[in-house]
């Protein structure tokens, strides 16, 4: 079962995948808040630095490369890390807007 907090990632081959992670601390540098129309669609795109991206309101599915689709709903944490490769799509759901919430990570 897919939990909450989950990390986006590309292997070498250039795909990105999904992982369940566990709960830790980290050290930020920023955090903004987005919002993203019902229906809304990004199609395959990288992150562009490292960083985690959560949902405040509304709802999302994230898709890898590889086909496994991910829902998040408020409350629901993703660490992006597909910095590279072909990336992932996102599609706002339901007829709310998606309220994001992004904390970046550190570079280097």
């Amino acid at each position: 079962m897919a939990s909450n907090f989950f990390r986006l990632f590309t292997r070498p081959d250039g795909e990105t995948h999904f992982e369940d992670l566990d709960q830790s601390p980290f050290e930020v540098t920023a955090l903004r808040f987005a919002t993203s129309p019902a229906g809304a669609f990004g199609d395959w795109h990288n992150e562009r630095q490292r960083q985690f991206v959560g949902v405040h309101a509304g709802e999302a599915e994230i898709t890898a490369s590889d086909g496994e689709v991910r829902h998040m709903t408020p409350g629901s944490f993703m660490l992006a890390e597909d910095l590279t490769g072909k990336g992932h799509q996102m599609r706002v759901l339901g007829e709310e807007p998606c309220t994001w919430i992004f904390v970046v990570m550190p570079t280097g």
